[in-house]
């Protein structure tokens, strides 16, 4: 009765950023969500897509983010990320699209939460998790830095998985009627601005304004954009896409 399927993932458009001899780029290329089958699965709970997909309970979870990251292979070093799609819960309730700087928030009647991922914690008022949850509990919903939130079985009820993000989406909670399957919400996009930056508390953001990007576009998986063949698309569907080119060098 479920789709199992994930909502597009947010799009950051074409960026130029300035690296020095020696940078490393580390580029990371989400995982679909809402497979037919659950790829990594133990007992009852199955993993999200790849890079943050948030776990559920006997379906597939939240789709991964794709980011890309300068010089250390850490969540801290983020440059650029586009949001993954939230979870969905029952046939009708779908799960959230990513990305754009608030993913998209679960707002269908019946069940609870399914917050959207913003560029501080959540579309509302929620204390982040610090760690991503991977055990059936209502109190894992949350996501995190990163991840996405469970998506939790009770009262006969399966509801949907956050999407990884810089902060990633809620998962949801249904409540005791059993068919109130709510999806999850997305993950949020971010790109390095030399803004204030939100990491959690005793974190460090590793980047220094000399990688700061300007003139910078976020797409939520809302909107329509030009997808990696050149068509055009409102969300990208399945695993996610990152394309690197080497424009020029400056001598100095």
């Amino acid at each position: 009765r479920d789709r199992l399927r994930s909502r597009g993932l947010g799009d950051v458009y074409k960026r130029q950023i300035k690296l020095n001899a020696g940078d490393k780029l580390y580029v990371y290329t989400g995982g679909q969500g809402g497979a037919t089958t659950c790829s990594t699965k133990t007992s009852s709970i199955c993993a999200g897509g790849f890079n943050g997909g948030g776990y559920r309970y006997n379906y597939p979870g939240g789709g991964g983010a794709s980011d890309i990251r300068i010089n250390e292979d850490s969540l801290l070093a983020r440059v650029i990320v586009a949001g993954g799609g939230g979870s969905d819960g029952a046939t009708t309730k779908i799960g959230m699209y990513g990305g754009g700087t608030s993913g998209g928030a679960a707002t269908q009647s019946y069940g609870s939460y399914g917050y959207g991922g913003t560029q501080t914690g959540f579309t509302t008022t929620v204390t982040a998790l610090t760690t991503q949850p991977i055990t059936n509990s209502s109190s894992n919903y949350p996501g995190g830095f990163g991840f996405g939130g469970f998506g939790v079985h009770q009262s006969s009820g399966y509801a949907g998985a956050g999407g990884g993000g810089w902060y990633g989406g809620c998962g949801s909670v249904p409540d005791g009627s059993g068919d109130d399957d709510r999806g999850g919400g997305g993950g949020s996009g971010f790109v390095y601005t030399g803004q204030n930056v939100t990491v959690p508390s005793g974190s460090t953001y590793k980047i220094t304004s000399q990688y700061a990007m300007t003139s910078t576009t976020l797409a939520a998986g809302n909107t329509s954009f030009t997808s990696p063949t050149g068509a055009s698309e409102t969300g990208h569907t399945g695993n996610g896409y990152a394309k690197v080119t080497f424009v020029g060098q400056t001598l100095e």
